[in-house]
């Protein structure tokens, strides 16, 4: 309400933005749920590497720790102009914790979907990695450059280069693990989220900002852990 102008009525301001929150939350969560019944309709033609539970764990969090690894390249091979600053955006909340665990949550959901949907389509478009590896291989890249454009852009060239290593890596993954067994995906992106998280728990940058790492870790794990043991029972 800081922005708000004493030009304006208080209350004409207030339904403006309340209107506006409720619309974007409308279409978020609309979208998300398109992709996921697209995902959930969509028949899964590969066998499970593993019926494991312990060996899926121990496969998704080493998959997701290449991922965090990479990631953690990427950002020094294209330094932002920006300092590295805690992220302060739910320090003002009433429960600074409770809000970053379930704002990472939510993240994490929507990161595992698209992330599926984009594996669902480049196993489309080489029908399970036997065909048009080389549109394969341009997919891979465009929806890497997209994802690195998607966390902002500094400067042009790095931002192709990152891309193209991000597209590169989810190929390897593709062709490697995640085209024989999707259980993987939920435990991939929970692991690299949960080594994100960490970071934050360690700015410890407000009060209850180490706790709500803490718990946004432990609700990114088990719903990776449920996800992926839901998706095994689906087979």
């Amino acid at each position: 309400m800081s922005g708000f102008k004493t030009s304006e009525p208080f209350s004409h301001q207030l339904l403006t933005i309340v209107t506006s929150l409720i619309i974007q939350i409308m279409l978020r969560s609309g979208g998300l749920a398109l992709l996921a019944g697209f995902i959930q309709r969509a028949t899964m033609s590969v066998q499970s590497i593993t019926s494991s539970l312990r060996n899926r764990v121990i496969i998704g969090f080493s998959l997701g720790s290449i991922l965090a690894g990479f990631t953690a390249l990427a950002d020094k091979l294209s330094p932002s102009v920006k300092p590295l600053w805690a992220d302060y955006s739910h320090a003002a909340a009433q429960f600074p914790g409770l809000s970053y665990a379930l704002n990472s949550l939510t993240a994490f959901i929507a990161g595992t979907i698209l992330f599926y949907f984009v594996i669902k389509a480049i196993d489309q478009l080489t029908r399970g990695g036997t065909a048009r590896l080389p549109l394969g291989i341009l997919s891979c890249i465009t929806f890497g450059i997209l994802l690195k454009g998607a966390t902002g852009i500094d400067h042009l060239a790095s931002w192709l280069i990152v891309g193209i290593i991000y597209g590169l890596l989810l190929l390897v993954l593709y062709m490697l693990v995640l085209r024989f067994d999707r259980t993987l995906i939920p435990l991939t992106i929970g692991t690299s989220m949960a080594f994100q998280l960490m970071q934050q728990g360690i700015f410890n940058a407000y009060p209850g900002a180490l706790l709500g790492s803490i718990c946004a870790i432990i609700l990114v794990i088990l719903s990776a852990l449920l996800w992926s043991k839901e998706l095994e029972t689906k087979r």
